[in-house]
């Protein structure tokens, strides 16, 4: 079967341009483009690929070799760095939480509760934020009646309501003992007070169970508006006082 679309047989460089004076002019101008630029040699097409800069001329087996050896440890230490940099990371933040309950340790706790004191004030127009503090009044009760297993089930339950029930914004820590600690945002007072009472009452109103036993629990709980002239210390010692004078007058049973 004869070609399709017949490819057109080699032809010398020139024109044909015939006796017309319009072609001769063709042919004239595209002499003068031979003769200016067809007449110097084409270079021989240059390879520009090369590996990690070096030409394929200056690339010999050698170094080749040990530019893959170099590239492969290279690759090595990044993947070492990675493992590294995971596992520090992994090991702050279990130093930072606490070996019983599903929240920050005190260390971590007033850390973060420094950085918030210091950030007081910087907005005039935003409210400084509060310390809410809880604390677990029968732990030692049930420690004593049911074992410190007990004890412990009944205190991470409140810590992990208190988790549940507030934003992730919200800080919540361990004080130390059975008390807990958490900074709350809200503007308004009486949100404030509506918001530590709803958090008690949420973790009393399911207690949780110890060898098909259901724990009692009783919760006591206040409220301290932080400044940027308070210390941790200050401020973690206000809260409990106002936690053993009964200031807020928050318990929930």
């Amino acid at each position: 079967m004869a070609d399709i679309n017949r490819p057109p047989p080699s032809m010398a460089v020139g024109w044909n341009g015939g006796g017309n004076p319009q072609q001769q002019n063709r042919k004239r101008a595209f002499q003068r483009a031979v003769s200016a630029y067809g007449s110097t040699p084409m270079p021989e097409p240059h390879d520009t690929l090369s590996f990690h800069g070096i030409p394929p001329r200056e690339l010999t087996e050698s170094v080749r070799h040990a530019l893959e050896d170099m590239v492969g440890e290279i690759d090595r230490l990044r993947w070492a760095l990675e493992q590294s940099e995971g596992r520090q990371a992994y090991l702050e933040g279990l130093a930072d939480r606490d070996p019983v309950l599903p929240v920050l340790n005190r260390r971590a706790f007033e850390r973060e509760l420094a950085l918030l004191i210091q950030r007081t004030g910087d907005d005039p127009a935003t409210p400084p934020p509060v310390l809410a503090t809880f604390y677990l009044e029968n732990f030692e009760a049930l420690h004593a009646d049911r074992g410190m297993e007990a004890a412990e089930t009944a205190l991470r339950h409140v810590a992990e309501t208190l988790l549940t029930h507030v934003r992730q914004s919200d800080v919540v820590g361990a004080t130390g003992g059975a008390g807990l600690g958490v900074v709350l945002t809200l503007a308004d007072e009486a949100a404030l007070r509506d918001k530590a009472a709803q958090l008690a009452e949420a973790a009393v109103a399911w207690p949780p169970r110890h060898l098909d036993v259901a724990l009692p629990l009783r919760l006591r709980w206040s409220l301290l508006r932080l400044r940027g002239d308070m210390s941790v210390a200050h401020a973690l010692a206000l809260a409990d006082a106002r936690l053993r004078e009964g200031s807020d007058d928050g318990r929930a049973a």
